[in-house]
């Protein structure tokens, strides 16, 4: 069905990243009009949410298509998840990781900036966010890890953060014979100094992932030092960027952090 529905898009490129199992996962790449083309351009990544069960590309085509007019290179990544490929969150990780290196290693090719590259998710997308700057032991062996996978900077709204909390994310290690293998995946064991700046945004009343979860990672993150910030958005649910009460700040919120950081 993805790759019925891959061969109708229009408007857009579509280039194969990786092959791996025999499937090719495609980046979709919306580029910038040509009169931002003496420059290199910023590029901003997406990962789809959909608890790595389910999800497309096509979901963040708009968002991709809007960059895109504004003079970025807009990206959404294609990644294995597990209704589609019978695959774990340990696949999406590679994959994510696969898709950065992918950008810088043909950056010439799109005309784009290796020092701004952007990447932006949403719940299981917003986990893969953060795990491309942080899960450094989780690489396809195809991949030429002289390449760094690690973004510029990285929005994350409504993430997971901690894989070993209850509730949604037990299935990831309920069949493994060894459980500590989540750690090499899960953000919040994972910290350390020297990551890219972050913006966090979730709200109070999240029950797809709790918000405590968010504020202890937030907690650690200060803790260690790295450049960050954490927004709180009270009696959000989960689906902030979507909520109509609450997708107009989560917007307003990136793009003051955007601007920030010099990404006009």
């Amino acid at each position: 069905m993805y790759t019925e529905s891959a061969n109708s898009y229009k408007g857009h490129l579509i280039k194969s990243y990786k092959t791996v199992d025999g499937f090719d996962l495609d980046l979709h790449i919306f580029l910038p009009d040509t009169a931002y083309q003496k420059t290199k351009r910023p590029v901003i990544v997406y990962f789809s949410g959909g608890s790595w069960t389910k999800g497309t590309p096509e979901w963040d085509f708009y968002n991709c298509a809007n960059y895109a007019k504004k003079g970025w290179v807009g990206v959404s990544v294609e990644y294995r998840v597990s209704d589609r490929y019978e695959t774990t969150p340990f696949e999406a990780v590679k994959d994510a990781r696969s898709a950065i290196r992918w950008l810088r290693m043909n950056a010439d090719t799109y005309n784009i900036d290796t020092n701004r590259i952007v990447a932006s998710g949403n719940s299981a997308g917003g986990h893969l966010v953060l795990t491309t700057a942080l899960a450094n032991e989780m690489n396809e062996s195809s991949d030429n890890l002289s390449i760094s996978a690690s973004p510029n900077l990285l929005l994350v709204n409504a993430g997971v953060y901690n894989l070993y909390a209850e509730g949604s994310t037990d299935w990831i290690s309920r069949d493994l014979k060894d459980k500590t293998l989540v750690k090499k995946i899960s953000p919040q064991h994972l910290l350390r100094k020297e990551l890219p700046p972050m913006l966090i945004i979730h709200g109070t009343n999240d029950r797809s992932v709790d918000y405590a979860t968010a504020k202890i990672f937030a907690e650690e993150m200060k803790q260690v030092g790295n450049p960050f910030e954490f927004e709180t958005l009270e009696g959000a649910p989960h689906y902030i960027w979507y909520d109509r009460r609450f997708s107009g700040k989560v917007a307003s919120l990136r793009n003051e952090f955007l601007k920030k950081y010099g990404y006009e």
